[in-house]
């Protein structure tokens, strides 16, 4: 019950994280692609997960395999969406990021609410939390975030985007390989561990704001060069004949 349990909880983490990459980006194939791509790849990554314990007894390097079985959504990512693979590559750790990132606050919420502080009894809840706050963040990425966020990743160049997508990149690692440990998470009743943690999210944050804001001002300078260059064509062109007017 308890590995059912978590398959649960790993499927719907999974999915959620779909419906916002496809609130994010723009879908080239039909559904009906999307629904069975999604499908041959989940499958994929539960056998990974069901039978790779089985084989790796050492579990730093099953937590590596597991994680670069994952990123095989990059894939589903290329088939489906039009936008170029760095700006797919941008989209898909920054979305990874901010799932991991509920873990942090999933699990105070759920012990705040238990009164228990043992991940053990708690991680029911925990899983609850998380895949609501997961949920939210679908429905705010298709309802507010997701034309914009279009908007900003059109304009932008793939070399801007290619050099920004290094910071989401190096946050998740550090997030997943320093925060997601089960002895941190037991340690977060720690007056020091809980602060640590805090610095650090803002620090995660912050920084991606910060990322997101230089992407969204290059993207202004692209579009206003753009306006820019149309009204000069306008002011020497005749409307009419396409040829250089008088002036």
């Amino acid at each position: 019950l308890k590995i059912f349990v978590q398959l649960c909880h790993i499927f719907l983490k999974i999915f959620f994280f779909i419906l916002t990459v496809h609130s994010l980006l723009t879908r080239k194939k039909t559904i009906t692609f999307c629904i069975v791509a999604f499908i041959l790849n989940t499958l994929f990554v539960f056998s990974t997960g069901i039978y790779a314990p089985k084989y790796i007894h050492n579990e730093g390097t099953f937590k590596v395999i597991m994680y670069c079985t994952t990123f095989s959504y990059l894939i589903y990512l290329n088939l489906v969406f039009k936008e170029s693979l760095s700006k797919k590559i941008f989209t898909l750790f920054s979305v990874w990021m901010f799932s991991t990132i509920t873990l942090f606050i999933a699990t105070p919420a759920a012990e705040l609410i238990s009164g228990i502080y043992n991940i053990n009894y708690t991680q029911n809840l925990i899983y609850f939390f998380r895949n609501s706050i997961n949920m939210l963040f679908v429905l705010a990425s298709y309802f507010w975030l997701g034309k914009h966020y279009k908007t900003i990743l059109n304009l932008v160049s793939d070399k801007t985007i290619r050099y920004m997508s290094l910071y989401p990149i190096i946050a998740f690692l550090l997030l997943v390989t320093n925060f997601t440990t089960p002895t941190y998470i037991s340690q977060l009743n720690n007056f020091n561990s809980i602060y640590d943690m805090i610095l650090f999210l803002l620090f995660i944050i912050v920084g991606y704001i910060l990322v997101f804001l230089g992407i969204s001002s290059a993207s202004q300078i692209v579009s206003m060069q753009y306006q820019m260059e149309k009204l000069e064509w306008i002011s020497k062109t005749d409307p009419l004949t396409g040829l250089y007017n008088r002036r």
